[in-house]
């Protein structure tokens, strides 16, 4: 699978679960702990932590910029 399809398939399971009632952000939060043990076992440490932490340093930008778009 290519990575679009990856994120065709994850969203389409997003969707079906929140038609199911289950919470976005349940969903999101289980998504992103998913991701993260995926980075921690797959990279160095040193990759995980400068991932991890462009992650969480760079978030701003793209909440201000989803922000803007709805708008």
């Amino acid at each position: 699978m290519t990575a679009d399809d990856v994120n065709v398939y994850m969203m389409q399971v997003s969707n079906e679960l929140v038609e199911d009632g289950t919470s976005p952000t349940n969903i999101a939060a289980a998504m992103m702990v998913t991701a993260l043990l995926l980075y921690a076992n797959t990279l160095s440490k040193q990759d995980y932590l400068e991932v991890i932490d462009g992650i969480f340093t760079k978030a701003h930008r793209f909440i201000e910029k989803r922000t803007t778009n709805l708008h």
